[in-house]
């Protein structure tokens, strides 16, 4: 019977029923007894809906207990990964999502502190590859160089000792390179390292990575004609790769545009969304566009991109309108009517997102910017409103004390 109600889960998520899904995760989760397997998969059935939910504080909170009651699986291949293992991670990115840079950041030291308590449990040696991994990644995202050196040490010595783990081998490499790569490193090593990996591993789903973070290494260091023909091999080779090709693309179309060809570099943002619709740039391209035409001080052209964006972001909402770009699109879409001062269909936007979006930080943004631009209507009973909205849904937010003085204000004219 807990395995039906695990499958119904699934499809109440899959209809669109993300609290019948948490619900029936939970009974699951209660009737479980001492079954861990079934406790561990309703858990994680739950905590995806609160996730869909945008119930982020609700969803770090659970996975905290998850990692106190479920050790991770060793797996049979280096390339698969226990869903908990992944979960620090994915706490430091909500904690992102909800705009606390300090919160992720202490996420991060708690990963640091959970990854030496694994390995202290002197775990099969697959396992504490992958451990070790992430602990590097994480040293890496506090720009702790001894702490990242520390970590590939232990990483490159596992791999030495235990020749199972040779598949490992593509994922050190690359490592190395990003610890090269960072203040006080050697810019240059790096470079050489991440052409090895590619070299030595071309099959490897490091080699496209490698040849993204040689790109960019080169672009930061002012090299644009070497970092455009980075970004070319990524193209020209790992087209199909929707994480690191998306990326390619942008900062080649931004290297174009700082080089004189406006022309290129335009072409490659239109292409953006309609070759990587699920991707972070396809967002960003048509505001990239934008504010190219903003810069130039040329209106009429800005006028038209900006109509074009709105149409862009409203196909993007229209392939996939529950994806977690989808707020994005529709902000972005509020900020272009708003550009062209078409302030109520930018209210109109808004009012969907609140709709649609409740709880996710972008939304509490809109809130806050409806009511900013309904007090310059002169809407103030509007504004009232949103301000009203804005404490009853985010009443934790660090602009909560700012808004409720801004309420009082309002109330008061």
């Amino acid at each position: 019977m807990a395995n039906g109600e695990l499958v119904g889960t699934k499809l109440a998520f899959e209809a669109n029923r993300p609290l019948d899904g948490i619900a029936r995760a939970e009974w699951v989760f209660r009737a479980a007894g001492r079954d861990t397997f079934l406790m561990r998969e309703a858990e994680l059935r739950i905590v995806d809906g609160l996730q869909y939910l945008h119930r982020y504080d609700e969803a770090i909170e659970r996975m905290r207990g998850m990692l106190e009651r479920y050790p991770p699986i060793p797996p049979r291949r280096i390339e698969e990964e226990d869903p908990i293992l992944k979960m620090p991670e994915l706490m430091v990115a909500l904690q992102r999502q909800l705009g606390d840079s300090l919160g992720a950041r202490a996420e991060i030291r708690r990963a640091l502190e959970y990854y030496d308590g694994l390995r202290a449990k002197r775990p099969a040696p697959l396992l504490e590859a992958q451990v070790l991994a992430r602990e590097v990644r994480a040293y890496l995202e506090l720009n702790d160089r001894p702490g990242a050196l520390r970590a590939l040490g232990r990483m490159e010595a596992l791999a030495t000792a235990n020749p199972g783990l040779e598949e490992s081998r593509a994922e050190i490499l690359f490592s190395r390179g990003q610890v090269e790569g960072m203040r006080g490193g050697d810019y240059r090593a790096a470079l050489a390292t991440f052409d090895q990996v590619g070299k030595a591993y071309p099959q490897s789903p490091f080699a496209p990575r490698a040849l993204l973070e040689a790109a960019i290494l080169l672009e930061g260091t002012g090299n644009r004609r070497d970092a455009l023909g980075r970004y070319r091999q990524v193209l020209d080779r790992f087209a199909s790769n929707e994480e690191v090709a998306p990326i390619a693309l942008f900062r080649q179309a931004m290297l174009r545009d700082q080089t004189g060809d406006w022309a290129g570099a335009k072409q490659d943002l239109e292409r953006l969304p309609v070759r990587y619709p699920r991707s972070r740039a396809a967002l960003e391209a048509p505001f990239a566009i934008i504010q190219h035409y903003g810069r130039a001080g040329d209106a009429p052209a800005m006028k038209v991109s900006l109509l074009r964006a709105i149409e862009t972001y409203k196909g993007l909402v229209a392939a996939d309108s529950l994806s977690e770009s989808a707020v994005f699109a529709r902000w972005h879409i509020a900020r272009c009517y708003a550009g062209l001062d078409r302030w109520d269909e930018s209210l109109g936007q808004i009012d969907e997102i609140i709709v649609k979006h409740r709880g996710h930080p972008i939304t509490a943004n809109a809130i806050v910017e409806a009511a900013r631009i309904s007090e310059g209507l002169g809407q103030k009973e509007r504004a009232r409103k949103y301000l009203q909205r804005f404490l009853a849904d985010y009443p934790q937010s660090p602009l909560a004390p700012q808004v409720k003085a801004r309420l009082e204000v309002t109330s008061r004219r």
